[in-house]
């Protein structure tokens, strides 16, 4: 065997280790189980819980009275901004085989809920139904961390 083909065969050997690496090393067309889903998404809206407890407790040190609508639609904004990131951690996620349409909804309905509390953050004030549909999405597909 010559130089040119064995670095032929080197490459292409090469080329495969990447592409089974870039698959999670599994088989190609290896799906996420629904298990492994879950556990990356409460992982992901875990932090997203922990960046919201900081956010308001930097926020409260600086609130000062009197509190005002136009001060609570600040906070609601501060501690919105993780959860947005947190949906769209979500939402990179490889959903389940067979999962795809419920994770999607679910996915939708995160990103609704969470751009009318965006749009409108009194709303928030006054009416907690806004996440209500997320919230149960969420919880039925089994991640805890990721009501609001």
């Amino acid at each position: 065997m010559g130089k040119a083909a064995l670095g032929a065969l080197v490459a292409i050997a090469g080329l495969i280790a990447l592409l089974l690496a870039g698959f999670g090393g599994g088989e190609m067309g290896e799906s996420t189980s629904k298990a492994d889903f879950i556990r990356q998404g409460n992982a992901i809206c875990g932090k997203w819980q922990q960046a919201r407890g900081e956010a308001l407790r930097g926020v409260r040190s600086k609130l000062q009275p009197p509190v005002t609508p136009a001060k609570q639609e600040k906070v609601i904004l501060v501690i919105l901004k993780p959860y947005g990131e947190a949906i769209e951690g979500l939402d990179d996620l490889e959903p389940p085989a067979g999962k795809e349409a419920q994770v999607n909804a679910m996915i939708k309905a995160l990103k609704i809920a969470f751009k009318e509390a965006e749009t409108d953050p009194a709303a928030l004030i006054h009416n907690s139904t806004i996440f209500k549909k997320s919230n149960d999405m969420v919880k039925a597909y089994g991640l805890s961390e990721c009501t609001v």
